[in-house]
């Protein structure tokens, strides 16, 4: 999916941020599969909150928009489906 890879590939954000955002938007839009995969990736990354706090340039503040935005757009597909989680953090968290 292309929205996947500009994530990975055209985002200058650091990996901690974006799943971050991820997980807040998730949980905001009460998307449990969503919540589930971003905080599985986050223990697997031993992601930590306070690594987050700093000031953001323009360029940055247009990726946590654009981020948001393509998690809206996941969310807004799995919440109406009702799809649940998988436990990939509890999983992520045994590896």
């Amino acid at each position: 999916m292309k929205i996947a890879k500009f994530e990975a590939k055209q985002n200058s954000l650091s990996t901690d941020l974006r799943l971050l955002i991820k997980v807040a938007a998730a949980t905001q839009n009460g998307c449990i599969f969503c919540q589930d995969i971003a905080l599985a990736h986050a223990v697997k990354g031993k992601i930590r909150t306070e690594k987050l706090q700093k000031h953001f340039n323009e360029t940055e503040i247009v990726q946590i928009l654009a981020l948001n935005a393509f998690e809206q757009f996941y969310n807004a597909m799995t919440v109406p489906l009702e799809i649940e989680s998988d436990g990939l953090e509890k999983l992520a968290e045994n590896f």
